[in-house]
């Protein structure tokens, strides 16, 4: 009798009929995971994968010529919010980050990397400021946008 009753409660479990782009607020996507403004992952087939040119740690200094910032990096990525247009993000690699304000007040900060810290080892406190990164190489990368949905029924 529990049987039945668990066979009758899981048969008429009702899935949301909802179409998979719904659970996005946009139409279109890089691919790009960030954390602030450092490509933390990229979304496996995504345009930003599939460029073969960005890599994780790389810092967004630029994006359509524009510099950036972590409170407006979304925005700028999302531009027209049309699949197909193209986005040219420049990001620096290799680079050092001068020390924050808070940071030089530690003695010890420019012990960690001369003048600023190495790429990489202030994975918890991303990068906010493109201003801040010095040195480095410069890499432009143009980049096509592709449908949420597309990178949504990738994920299945």
């Amino acid at each position: 009798a529990i049987m039945s009753k668990l066979q009758e409660n899981v048969l008429s479990v009702k899935l949301p009929d909802e179409n998979v782009a719904t659970e996005f607020s946009t139409k279109s996507t890089v691919g790009l995971m960030l954390n602030g403004l450092t490509i933390d992952n990229m979304v496996v087939g995504g345009p930003a994968y599939n460029s073969g040119q960005l890599r994780q740690s790389d810092v967004i200094v630029q994006i359509d010529g524009v510099p950036v910032s972590a409170e407006n990096i979304h925005i700028s990525l999302l531009g027209s919010d049309v699949p197909g247009s193209t986005v040219t993000i420049m990001v620096k690699r290799g680079y050092t980050e001068a020390p924050r304000a808070a940071e030089k007040s530690d003695p010890l900060w420019f012990a960690k990397a001369g003048l600023g810290h190495p790429a990489g080892t202030l994975k918890d406190k991303p990068v906010r400021d493109a201003s801040n990164v010095q040195g480095g190489t410069t890499h432009s990368v143009v980049l096509v946008r592709m449908a949420t949905e597309i990178i949504a029924d990738r994920r299945h």
